[in-house]
This record gives structure tokens, sequence and C-alpha cells, in this order.
């Protein structure tokens, strides 16, 4: 019976290992399993990770082109600001300019009217002038009819040397 006994406890130790063994299989079956799930999971999260990297450099060029750009358009919107600047002043000089030219036509036109006046004025009086030097020399003339024929003659003589 001891032999048997030995044998029984042998078997059994044998059915535990087998028992044992077995499920030490399934354990390893299942953490493959898991291992393989966690491998391809990994591979699909660095994928991933890749892919938001790739987005992340785009990103950030496309951040730095509209930064570039932003700032080209600040200094085109400044120097189109100083050009308005400049060209308000310009017209603003311009403006004046105008005025004051138009304060001096305004003035030659008075200085026309009143100097066309005085040019009348001394036409009229020129006419009146011509007037009495015709009356005078026609009242010369017949007084110098009246005088002796020598005197007229050294007045005429008179006037011609003038």
């Amino acid at each position: 019976m001891t032999v048997e006994l030995e044998i029984n406890i042998t078997l059994r130790s044998v059915e535990k290992l087998e028992s044992s063994s077995n499920a030490a299989r399934q354990d390893i079956d299942d953490v493959s399993g898991k291992i393989g799930e966690l491998s391809a999971k990994k591979a699909q999260i660095d994928s991933s990770v890749n892919s938001n990297r790739q987005k992340a450099d785009d990103l950030d060029k496309l951040g730095s082109q509209a930064r570039d750009k932003l700032l080209q358009t600040v200094e085109e919107i400044s120097d189109l600001t100083g050009k308005s600047r400049v060209d308000n002043e310009r017209l603003g000089a311009l403006a004046k300019d105008l005025q004051r030219t138009e304060e001096e036509i305004e003035a030659f036109k008075e200085r026309k009217l009143w100097e066309d006046h005085s040019a009348g004025e001394l036409r009229e009086q020129d006419k009146e002038a011509a007037i009495k030097l015709n009356r005078t020399e026609l009242l010369l003339q017949e007084k110098d009819h009246c005088r002796s024929p020598d005197k007229r003659r050294s007045f005429t003589a008179d006037r011609k040397d003038r």
C-alpha cells in the first residue's frame, strides 16, 4: 500500500502540476492576447501621436505664416496711415494756398474795378481837357486874328519852337 499510496500521491501531484501548468498556459495565452491587443493599441496610439505631431507642426507653420502676414499687414497699414497723414497735411496746405489764391484773385478783381473806374474818370478828364484845349486854341486863334500880322507870326513861331 505504500507504493500505491506513493503512486497516488505522485499522480495527484502530477495532476496538480498539469492543472497548474494548464492554468499557467491559459494565463500566458491570456497575457499574450492582451499583449497583442495592447501592442495594436500602442501602434494606433503611436500612429495617432505621429499624426497629431504632424498636425501640430502644420499648425505651427500656419501660425508662423499668419503671424508674418499679420505683421506685414500691420506694417502696410502703418505705411498707409503715414502716407495718409502726409496726404492730409498736403491737402491742408493746398486748401490754405487755394484760399489765399482766391483772396488774392478777389483783391485783384477789386483793384481792377477801381482801376477801370479810375481809367474811366481819367478818360473823361482827358476828353474834358481836350475840349478845353480845343476851345483855348480856337480862342487863341481868334485873338491871333485880331492881332497884327507881325505878332501873329511871332506867336506861331513861338509855338513851333516848343
